[in-house]
């Protein structure tokens, strides 16, 4: 299926999915689109939850990368593994240093919503089993961040 915003993106079965390249981020993310079914099109809100992203971005970019820090050092830092796998990491220039862009996920369960949510997640090379990586995800709904977590906050 070809998207008015989107562009060329497949079903595989849960969402429809393509890449995007994001003006806050020097890398592309896998984009999901999530749909009950192939019947299912991208709808007009889940393009608005896109936009209402894309326009604050930029603004967003600081707080985001501040947070992801202080999730990292509150929260991840120590919690399992060898102490030597953690890396010192006090800004945002360091943390960009240790994470990549995974996926940007517009979910189709906040559809009803004025605005829904949009999760950015991020894989982290303090994990070293992609398979088994947890990353770093963030939710921003209505051109706010609402949390910071892992990436499971997105599934």
């Amino acid at each position: 299926m070809k998207d008015e915003l989107f562009g060329e993106l497949e079903f595989d079965g849960f969402s429809w999915n393509g890449n995007i390249k994001t003006l806050i981020f020097d890398d592309e993310f896998a984009l999901i689109i999530q749909a009950e079914d192939e019947s299912q099109t991208v709808t007009d809100a889940q393009r608005a939850v896109y936009r209402a992203f894309a326009d604050n971005a930029q603004q967003l970019l600081p707080q985001m990368l501040d947070g992801m820090v202080e999730f990292y050092n509150d929260e991840l830092k120590y919690s399992y593994g060898e102490n030597d796998m953690w890396a010192d990491i006090d800004t945002p220039e360091q943390l960009l240093e240790h994470i990549k862009p995974d996926a940007l996920i517009v979910p189709y369960d906040n559809i009803a919503e004025d605005f829904g949510s949009i999760y950015l997640t991020f894989l982290c090379d303090w994990e070293e089993d992609e398979a088994e990586q947890n990353g770093i995800a963030v939710e921003i709904a209505n051109g706010e961040i609402e949390q910071i977590n892992t990436s499971d906050i997105a599934f």
